[in-house]
């Protein structure tokens, strides 16, 4: 599986505007905090179902008349409903929706709720290796780093403005909300899987968007393939047996899913032939060896690693059959 993490999302900025009004043929009482809207999904996509709920809890509303209006126009369908559909507008695109409570007793309650949706676009970039003609995209492993890009188009929104809560699991980012902070980076943790969230705000108060999704986080392995000097790396991978076709022959081993870092500058690096060790080459990712005999078998293992992140390295080996 590989990531290209090109994610749409909508932000929506909610106002929850109550205004209550008494008509002279009688009162109410209710307290205003118990009724609200509802939205499902809290900040949808542009274009997408959003479920809205009356959210009462007062007493006094019992039996109460309920009109829905979507900027100002009346919602048929939804006369007398607890619960309505709507489609998020376009970019930008500010939608009113209000809720018209009737009370028994000649009371009048509207309650108003504006969705505007934001287009968010976050990218995720592991910083692990996969060879040039990898037709996927690099996974992240622990130890490596990720860098991360959140794409922010609100129509008048300046996404330089806004602030932005990046969490790995439950752990802030730089310890806090960054400004502008559109673009940061983070060590891929130990596990599984690793839950990553992005919460945008603007200066002056009030979230515009929250995003979270889980990750795969994969170990590094190893591949192994045959090399010539007119070919170059073969891409075909050499599973667990490899049969020499000339008396001098190279493999070049590619080790998936490593840190770059690692990769380019590692603390260790070893080939074995039989359990013997041998010199690296000038790409201590190759190995040039000559046949010896005439048939026979040999064990060729090799073994990268960074020796502060133990788990940011790959062992592994084929047989060499003459």
């Amino acid at each position: 599986m590989i990531y290209k993490y090109s994610i749409c999302v909508t932000l929506v900025l909610c106002l929850l505007l109550p205004v209550a009004e008494v008509s002279a043929q009688g009162e109410f009482s209710a307290q205003l905090s118990e009724v609200g809207i509802d939205a499902n999904p809290e900040f949808p996509r542009p274009g997408q179902k959003v479920q809205l709920s009356l959210n009462d809890y007062g007493s006094n509303t019992f039996g109460a008349e309920v009109i829905w209006y979507l900027n100002g126009e009346v919602v048929p369908a939804a006369k007398n409903q607890r619960q309505t559909e709507i489609i998020a507008g376009k970019v930008g695109e500010e939608q009113v929706i209000e809720v018209e409570l009737k009370t028994s007793v000649g009371g009048t309650i509207r309650f108003s709720r504006v969705l505007s949706p934001v287009y968010l676009d976050i990218i995720i970039e592991p910083q692990t290796h996969v060879p040039a003609f990898y037709q996927g995209r690099a996974l992240p492993s622990f130890g490596s780093m990720v860098n991360v890009t959140a794409i922010v188009d609100g129509g008048n929104v300046d996404p330089s403005s806004l602030m932005y809560t990046w969490r790995v699991n439950r752990k802030v980012i730089e310890g806090g909300p960054l400004r502008g902070g559109y673009k940061v980076n983070f060590q891929v943790p130990q596990g599984d899987y690793f839950t990553l969230a992005l919460e945008v705000s603007r200066i002056a108060g009030g979230v515009v968007a929250r995003r979270a999704y889980d990750a795969a986080s994969v170990k590094p392995q190893l591949q192994f393939y045959e090399y010539t000097e007119l070919y170059g790396i073969s891409p075909l991978t050499i599973s667990d047996t490899f049969i020499p076709t000339n008396l001098t022959n190279t493999l070049q081993v590619s080790p998936y899913y490593l840190d770059i870092k690692t990769y380019n500058e590692p603390d260790f690096i070893e080939w074995k032939v039989d359990s013997q060790l041998v010199p690296t080459a000038a790409n201590p990712y190759q190995l040039t060896f000559a046949r010896q005999f005439s048939t026979g078998r040999s064990f060729i293992g090799f073994h990268v690693r960074n020796r502060t992140q133990l788990l940011q390295g790959a062992q592994g080996g084929i047989s060499i059959n003459y």
